[in-house]
């Protein structure tokens, strides 16, 4: 992607700067993995995580409470918007459901942030946050329920599925909740109106115009696409140097070797969080283990709509420490007395 970059004309500088956000998904789940700690410091790490999520939970919340936060869909705010604390959240919201799934008492402090979590996840307006989340629940209570709860996913499922289409079905033009118009706005055949939605379908058939003239080693780094192939509805400062779809930004910018780096990434991370949910032997660990392996799932999802992994700097910073972490539990002893 660098080389790359450097023959289209981009400068070295620009080009390091450019790398930097990659270099975190090498260096810092290395770094977290070889950490010098013990089982009981790495149950307190855990511990910490999932404090400093409820924390941001209660500082998104008054955001809100206090008309600061970015505004939407009127005179309304929202809690966050960049997806680092949407993502911290939601996978807290995934571990203490597994834990409640697993018959562990969470700690009191954990069980009254959790409506706090819900609720700054709701009001952060991210529709593709929404369904990533309701993806990993579904998935959580499938394989971390037992057999008989398994049996009520179908008809929760099918439930879910009638209540989306009637969502869908019903006209919310006139409704004066800002929640109830964004979760309309899902719908399929509402995207050509809305000008964002629709340039994201121009931006998309730009992107892969692009990789069909370069399918090998993309554009390069730091260099914009252009609207070579579908007129944009708007432009955005900066918007051709980003991709609404993380693996179409990697093998654009990358090449084919960066699409297989992106998809071998994901594996890899949602393989160790499978190791640490079915061997290890601390329920904290396993909780956290089946909310990050749901959570990668749902990212997949997430993706679809937006680049972070790899693009947005503190969320690369996170995933990386999350994978480091999972890394590091994977290595623990499978027993507390041979780790004693």
């Amino acid at each position: 992607g660098a080389v790359t970059g450097r023959a289209a004309g981009e400068s070295i500088r620009t080009l390091v700067f450019a790398e930097a956000i990659l270099l975190y998904l090498l260096l810092l789940p290395l770094v977290v993995a070889n950490l010098d700690i013990d089982r009981r410091q790495t149950m307190l790490l855990l511990g910490g995580a999932l404090a400093l999520a409820v924390v941001k939970a209660v500082l998104g919340l008054a955001e809100v409470l206090g008309h600061y936060g970015q505004p939407i869909e009127g005179t309304s705010t929202l809690t966050y918007y960049e997806p680092a604390a949407n993502w911290l959240v939601m996978c807290a919201l995934l571990a203490m459901l597994g834990l409640l799934l697993a018959r562990i008492r969470p700690p009191r402090w954990a069980l009254l942030g959790t409506p706090l979590l819900f609720a700054c996840l709701l009001l952060s307006y991210r529709r593709s946050f929404w369904v990533a989340a309701v993806l990993g629940i579904l998935l959580v209570m499938l394989l971390g329920s037992s057999s008989t709860a398994r049996r009520t996913l179908l008809p929760v499922g099918l439930l879910a599925a009638a209540a989306i289409w009637t969502l869908g079905a019903t006209n919310f033009q006139n409704s004066g909740s800002p929640i109830v118009r964004r979760a309309a706005s899902l719908v399929p055949s509402k995207l050509e109106t809305n000008v964002e939605d629709r340039y994201r379908l121009d931006e998309r058939a730009n992107v892969l115009g692009a990789i069909g003239q370069h399918p090998i080693t993309g554009i390069g780094l730091s260099v914009p696409w252009s609207a070579d192939f579908r007129p944009l509805s708007i432009e955005h400062p900066g918007g051709r140097e980003y991709v609404h779809f993380a693996a179409l930004w990697w093998w654009l910018k990358l090449g084919i070797l960066g699409l297989a780096a992106y998809i071998a990434m994901l594996c890899g991370a949602a393989t160790l969080a499978w190791q640490v949910w079915r061997r290890s032997p601390e329920p904290t660990a396993r909780a956290f283990g089946l909310a990050s392996l749901c959570a990668f799932v749902g990212l997949v999802a997430i993706e679809t709509t937006a680049s972070f992994t790899g693009v947005d700097q503190r969320f690369t910073v996170i995933f990386g420490v999350q994978v480091g972490l999972l890394a590091l539990l994977a290595r623990l002893p499978l027993s507390p007395a041979l780790g004693a």
